[in-house]
C-alpha cells in the first residue's frame, strides 16, 4: 500500500507512551504510527517488524496487529 492509496489526509495526531505489549487488535481505519522512542516488535500478517527510535509503520484499516514491548515505546498515531 503507498500513501497515495490511502487517499490521505490527518484527521488527528495523539501522542502514547505504551509499557505492556498488547494483544491483537486492529485499526478502523489506515493509521501511521512513528516511534519516537523505546523498542519493541509488531507483527502483521504474520511477519514480525522490529520498533525503534524513528520507526515509522504504516497500515490500512481493518488489519490485525500485536505489538511486543522490550522497553517502554514512545509513538505517535496519525489517523
Amino acid at each position: 500500500m503507498t500513501l497515495n492509496e490511502c487517499n490521505p489526509f490527518i484527521r488527528s495526531i495523539k501522542s502514547h507512551i505504551v509499557s505492556e505489549s498488547k494483544s491483537k487488535t486492529y485499526a478502523l481505519n489506515h493509521r501511521l504510527l512513528y516511534f519516537t522512542g523505546g523498542s519493541g516488535t509488531m507483527r502483521i500478517h504474520r511477519t514480525s517488524y522490529p520498533i525503534y527510535k524513528d520507526t515509522a509503520i504504516l497500515y490500512p484499516a481493518g488489519v490485525v496487529y500485536e505489538v511486543t514491548v522490550d522497553t517502554p515505546l514512545s509513538f505517535l498515531t496519525l489517523n
